[in-house]
This record gives structure tokens, sequence and C-alpha cells, in this order.
């Protein structure tokens, strides 16, 4: 629902009185706030530049508080302007979209065919963007388009290594035809003719940047390949669009040789700190996924990794934006405190712009039906207080609020994270600007206890007990006194389940009738699918799914995908298992790594669980072929989520592999609580 209100408090009269709004009261809670106007939307008139560290517009600085998006490109004009409707509700002032939609496996295509932009016959796709950019125009809401991606999603680089039967991922980085290739439809894309505005998309200025590509990696960990690459197709994309901002798209790992860590030692193959040298970068740009990139302390990693890249930006006397961060929202992390501590870390570092990853709306007219929340990391205009969050903090980025009002957290345990015992750990924290915690409490069903505190990292701890005979949701409420005499309060809940004793089969594939019961394959990277794909078989004496794939085995990552949308009651289910019996040759080379995915595959899922060496597999024989079999069981958590879609992914490591893969009974299973 497009929302025209958002909720803040506790901020300056004198901001207040300019946007026609009564102050609030210093002993105003989390929980009982007023709701403020978002200030009218600017027409879009001049271009955002960028001079030294800032970006700038009319000579002013200027900054920028959006949201990055993976649906809009393709969708239907009530999904678009729904999207945009509640971007604008939330006071957002820019949209990063995907401006790439590559091979016909896709019921519109942007690229159906290499250097081919529309087949006879076919619907003009780009009229699709020239809807999205218009009606972004109408909202003063400046967009981000990304020209490729350096994954399978909607073809990327892996459909230019495909045209280009090219031999690896990295050529795409290198090789003269694919760069050409790309300038090409670089260009096609920046000189296109928008059919609602009639200009130029190159002189647009409501097109405030041109992103090169979404998250490149490559093997080359010099990141000299990729520092070539983005030099050359900035110049070429900045001499065709010399008003607009251009972009990398990294997700901005270092390379720091002897540090431990992959997001600082080079691993991926980019050098953040080249890249935004380069002449034709206007900002550099980073992500922030701590828990797919499993990192142990979310908040803590994500707040040294902002303040890292902005030193590392105010060196190269260069903008930077954060431009894809998320929590899982149902995960162990409280979203909302950990978001609210980015958004002050970013500001106070002098983050130009900040981006979101996650906001989806409806895409019904009757404003029924959400678009799936494909990857857990959803966030909705629904005036709750992640939108809260995101509201104060465009204020705030944008020098319509002077700063962000004093909030208190419950930050362990998340909400409704699952307790199998009745004494826990209660941490909390308090984000206030010039004033802290007098006293922090805490109270459960059962009694109420003083926080101590705090530790060098400003959190309170208490041990708590709940109420061991009340199964299921109880809820656990934070009172904080600041020493300036304000009251500050917030709730949680947690699901008290006693210990997990054992699991019970739900349903089973089986695959005795035959049928491949909906499991279909999904993409392939570093590797390639045969014809059929997917069969059933009896090969190893019973009937199992067979993946007819091949593996290289000269990488560290080829992977075969496959992928079932109608699993039965997903969200209930506890764990997926299923057996693999995998090919081998006599040299007994290379590993494995499967792992299961969730939500259109970006959230994974035992990613590491299965790591193994093939060698140290259980060895079977069948018909005189040797075969490693190897158990999986992967617990899906509190990820599920409502969408009936999972992904089974087969990861080699080194594996040459040209024979069939076989999958034997999955099934799903349910947790037994003692």
């Amino acid at each position: 629902m497009a929302l025209k209100r958002f909720i803040l408090k506790n901020a300056a009269i004198g901001i207040l009185s300019i946007l026609g709004l009564a102050a609030c009261g210093s002993t105003a809670t989390q929980h009982e706030e007023p709701v403020v106007s978002v200030p009218q939307a600017e027409p879009i008139a001049q271009f955002v530049k960028q001079s030294g560290k800032q970006l700038t517009l009319s000579g002013q600085s200027f900054r920028f508080a959006g949201a990055s998006n993976f649906y809009l490109h393709r969708s239907d004009n009530v999904t678009i302007t729904s999207f945009l409707d509640d971007a604008e509700a939330m006071g957002l002032n820019s949209v990063r979209i995907f401006g790439f939609l590559d091979g016909e496996d896709y019921n519109m295509s942007l690229q159906p065919e290499l250097g081919v932009f529309k087949k006879a016959g076919q619907k003009d796709a780009l009229e699709r963007i020239d809807f999205i950019v218009h009606q972004a125009s109408l909202r003063g809401i400046r967009l981000v388009i990304v020209l490729t991606n350096n994954w399978p999603e909607y073809g990327g680089v892996p459909q230019y290594v495909k045209w280009l039967d090219l031999e690896s991922h990295d050529e795409f980085f290198s090789s003269k035809q694919a760069k050409e290739a790309y300038k090409k439809y670089a260009a096609h894309l920046i000189g296109r003719e928008n059919q609602y505005t009639g200009k130029r998309y190159s002189d647009d200025p409501t097109i405030m940047t041109w992103e090169l590509i979404n998250a490149p990696r490559t093997q080359d960990t010099s990141g000299q390949l990729l520092v070539e690459w983005a030099d050359e197709m900035s110049r070429y994309v900045k001499s065709i669009a010399p008003q607009q901002l251009v972009a990398l798209g990294s997700e901005g790992f270092f390379n720091r040789p002897g540090n431990t860590d992959w997001n600082y030692n080079g691993s991926e193959g980019v050098d953040w700190e080249r890249l935004i040298r380069l002449p034709n970068i206007d900002y550099g740009t980073f992500h922030l996924y701590p828990e797919y990139w499993e990192k142990a302390d979310a908040e803590a990693w994500g707040t040294q990794w902002i303040v890292e890249h902005a030193e590392a930006a105010s060196l190269a006397n260069k903008p930077f934006v954060l431009e894809e961060y998320a929590i899982l929202a149902n995960d162990i992390n409280n979203r909302d405190f950990v978001y609210d501590k980015w958004h002050r870390t970013a500001y106070a570092q002098g983050a130009s712009g900040t981006m979101v990853w996650g906001l989806n709306s409806f895409k019904d007219a009757a404003k029924k039906e959400l678009y799936p929340d494909y990857d857990g990391y959803r966030v909705l205009a629904d005036r709750g207080r992640t939108h809260q969050l995101l509201a104060q903090h465009s204020l705030v980025m944008r020098g319509l609020l002077p700063g962000y009002d004093a909030r208190s957290y419950i930050t362990t345990p998340s909400p409704l994270q699952r307790i199998d015992n009745q004494w826990l750990t209660v941490k909390a924290n308090v984000l206030a600007a010039s004033s802290s915690a007098k006293s922090m409490s805490v109270r459960t069903s059962v009694d109420r206890y003083e926080l101590d505190g705090p530790d060098a990292e400003g959190y309170y701890t208490a041990y708590v007990e709940l109420d061991p005979s009340t199964l299921g949701e109880q809820q656990i409420s934070l009172v904080t006194k600041l020493d300036n005499g304000q009251r500050l309060s917030d709730k949680s809940s947690v699901l008290y389940n006693p210990t997990v004793v054992g699991y019970e089969r739900t349903f089973t594939y089986d695959f005795s009738s035959g049928l491949k019961q909906g499991w279909h394959s999904d993409g392939a990277w570093q590797a390639k699918w045969n014809k059929p794909a997917l069969t059933i078989s009896d090969d190893l004496g019973k009937s199992m799914l067979k993946l007819n794939g091949e593996l290289p085995g000269l990488e560290e990552w080829e992977e075969l995908k496959i992928r079932n949308s109608r699993i039965q009651n997903l969200n209930r289910q506890d764990r997926i298992v299923f057996t693999a019996y995998i090919p081998a040759d006599e040299t007994g080379a290379g590993g494995v790594r499967p792992y299961a995915a969730l939500a259109d595959g970006w959230v994974k899922l035992g990613i590491d669980q299965y790591r193994e060496s093939v060698s140290s597999l259980e060895k079977v024989i069948v018909d005189d072929q040797v075969y490693y079999k190897q158990l999986v069981e992967i617990e899906l958590g509190n990820t599920a989520g409502k969408q009936p879609d999972i992904y089974i992914c087969f990861v080699g490591e080194k594996l040459p592999l040209s024979k069939p893969v076989y999958l034997d009974d999955i099934h799903f299973e349910k947790a037994l609580y003692k």
C-alpha cells in the first residue's frame, strides 16, 4: 500500500516547524510515536555530480537514501508504480534497478541473442525501463541502472560466456569479443530515447548513475584483471554518458595480503582501494551481507566494514555508497537494531548514499498480493519499525532532520528466536547521540531483572528465566532510562521449545513412479548441463534422480543447481535430507560442497556443512562402477518463509566429473521436542 506518512520522534522543533509538524515529547517510547508527513518530492532538473569526497547537486552537497531492487525491470505497470509509491512514502530519493535481461529463457528479454535487442514480433522490453524512468522522475526518485550481472540471474556474465563459447567466467573480463559485446549493449541502452519523456537516457538527470556490473568477482587474486576491465569500461560509459555518474557495482572486497578474512585478502579478485581510484569511477560501492558471508557478529563486523570503506574512500578523495545491505528478518540478529546502527555509522562516516536490499511492494491493483519474499530480506512500507528507521534515515541523509532519535533495543534474543532452555541471556543496546543509559531492566513473565554493563561494544546483559510451563511464545520487555531523564522501551518475543530429540519424516521424493515430481535443472556455474538435464534412473538398483551434468574440474566452485517450486508446506519443515552418489575416478581428486538454497537461490543453507574431499567419503560399488556416497541433512531454520521453493546445489571443488550424479531419497523432516 502506498503510504504517504511515516513515523519519527524526538526531531528538532525547527525542522518539524518547517515541515508543518508538531514537536514530540521527550517521554515518548518506541511504541508511542507520532506520524510525520513526508516532504513533497522535488522535481529532477539537474544532474548529480562528483566533487572530491562528495556528490553534489547544483553546487551543494547531495546525499541519498534508497533501495536496491531486482524485479522492477520486468514488471507490469501496477507492480512498478506500487513499488515507487512505497519508496516515495518512505522518503527514499533513489532506487537501484537492473537494466539487463539476457537470453531467451525469459518471457521478455532485453537481449534475446548476442547483439540482438529485439527479435521480430517480440515486444519492446525496454519499454518497461522507459516507464520506470518516467514514473521515478514524477516522484523525485533518482535511478542507478546496472548494465550486467556477474551471476547467472537474468543472464549476465555466464550468458555472455555461453554466447561467445569462452573457456571461463574470467574471460568475459579479458576477451576482446566480450568487451565489444558489452559496449554494444551499453550503447544501445544508454542511447535509448524514452517513449514517455522524449529524452535520451543519457540526457535524463533522473538516471543518476550507470553501474558497470553487479558484484563482479574473478579468480585473479592480484585484482589486476578487474581493475583493467573497470578502467576501460568506465572510460567508455563516461564517453557516451558524460553528464551522468559511473560506478562499478563492487561488493567492496579489499586486497590486503596476509589478512585471513576472505573479504580482505584479495581471494575474490577485487581490489577496492585500486578500483575507487580509477579516474572515471565517480564513487565507490560496497555491499554488506555478514550473515551470508558467515561473519560471527553481524552488527560489529558490518559496522567496521562501513568504517574501513569510509577511510579508504577518504584516502582516494572519492565518495562512497553502501548500495546493498541486508539482515534476514527471521535470523539470530535483531534486524532493526543492526540497520539503525549501520545507518548512524554510514551517516557519521560521510557516506554519500545507502540503498537497502529488499524493499518489496504489491503486485496487484487491489493491493492484496505482495511480491514474494524470495530471500528473507524483504522490507515493506507498512508503518512498522523497519519502515520508520528507513524513513528517518532518509531525512537525516537529506538534511531534513538534524539527527537520529534515541532508541533502545533488545539485541539478543532476536524476535521469535527458538529457545530450548528456560534460562537465557538477554542483551540490550541503546543508540543515543548525546546521552547514555542510566539503567536498563527487562521483565519476563517470571521476574524483573537489572542489566549489567555496558561492555566495550555498548551491550548490557542479564541472565533471565522464562516460564517453563508455557510452551511457545513468551514476551520480554525492556525499559531504558537515559541520564537526561528520557525513558525508552522495547519488546521482543521468543519461542520456548525444549530440546530437539529427533526428527520425523513428513514426505519423500523416492521417484518410484518415474516422475521428477517438480524437480528441474536451474542453472550451472562453470559447469554445464547435458540434455536431458534430469531423468529418473534405476542405474544404481533403485529409482533415483539423475543429474546429467559435467564439471570440468578446473575451478574451486563448479555448480549444478536443481529446483522444486512445489514443496508442500515448506514453511513447516525443519530440514531437508538426501543422499548423493558421485561417480569416482582413479585419481580420487577434488572435493564436494553440496548445500541447499531458498528464496530464488539467495538464501544459502549448510554451505560449508558438507564440504569434504571425495577421498574421505564412503565408497560403494554398483555394476563395477565406484561411487562416493554422501548423506546430507540441512537445517532450514527460520528462513523457509511461505514460498514452496527450494534448491539443491551440487558444488565440485576441482572435481573432474563427466558422468552423472545421482540423488536418492530426497525428503523433508519435522523436529521432535522433549
